[in-house]
């Protein structure tokens, strides 16, 4: 196995999908359910998750709740995607 390049912190890839939805609690439950994933670190901002970080066979997947205050809206918010590759 490749080593990890210094400049990415441990379990992560080149390239990362970051979510920013409604309800990523709910999200959580589901890929935790539907896809198996492992969840690792969530931060919580009260009672919404500021960030959290699921792996899914392997594959590293960052997700977190509106914050419409700080600019951070999901694509029901907007109408459109949202996505970030990081």
């Amino acid at each position: 196995m490749a080593k990890t390049p210094k400049h990415l912190d441990a379990g992560f890839t080149a390239i990362t999908p970051y979510l920013r939805i409604k309800g990523a609690k709910e999200a959580i439950k589901f890929y935790t359910k539907v896809f198996g994933a492992k969840v690792g670190s969530v931060m919580d901002m009260g009672g919404k998750v500021g960030h959290a970080e699921l792996v899914i066979d392997g594959a590293k997947l960052c997700l977190a709740d509106e914050f419409p205050e700080m600019g951070a809206v999901g694509p029901k918010t907007i109408g459109k995607t949202s996505v970030t590759i990081m």
